[in-house]
């Protein structure tokens, strides 16, 4: 759910200028999730998660088709730290954007997927430091500043009746 979003100026990518940006749901996930073995600390496992266009494209919130992104999933659970590591392909029908008429067409297709995330309990079942960091790269255009890279980290609360608080910045 996005709740709120601006800019100055979306005459660039085809928006009338002045246009406000709205709020609202972004694209349904569906995301099953199967174990497929576990070696002591160690477990392996499968994501398979499925979006459906549910958001507005035209208002940065969803996809104009329905994507595919499964994911090898490992993990390290100590009673400390936990360690997880993923490897993923999203399948997307090719987009194609131009900013300016001046500038060359933006390919938006697959993408490969990495992310890490590191947990160490601090205060056990009361608070966790959690760091997450995650990259998706291009499959036919793989320049530098086609690598976007997001990392995470904050603190999570544990709270009763199996309920969490998250605070966090990246």
């Amino acid at each position: 759910m996005t709740l709120a979003q601006d800019s100055d100026d979306l005459s660039a990518i085809g928006g009338e200028p002045g246009t406000q940006l709205s709020t609202g749901l972004g694209d349904l996930r569906i995301i099953p999730k199967v174990r497929l073995a576990t070696f002591g600390p160690v477990s392996l496992a499968l994501l398979l998660p499925l979006s459906v266009p549910t958001g507005s494209k035209a208002e940065f919130l969803g996809d104009d088709s329905v994507t595919f992104s499964p994911r090898a999933v490992a993990s390290l659970d100590t009673s400390r730290v936990d360690v997880g590591f993923n490897v993923g392909y999203r399948m997307r029908n090719n987009q194609s954007v131009q900013v300016t008429p001046a500038q060359p067409k933006v390919t938006i297709d697959d993408e490969l997927l990495f992310s890490l995330g590191v947990k160490v309990a601090l205060w056990k079942e009361t608070m966790d430091l959690v760091a997450d960091a995650y990259m998706a790269m291009a499959v036919d255009e793989q320049d530098a500043e086609e690598v976007p890279m997001e990392v995470l980290g904050g603190l999570r609360f544990y709270l009763p009746k199996g309920f969490t608080a998250h605070i966090g910045a990246g």
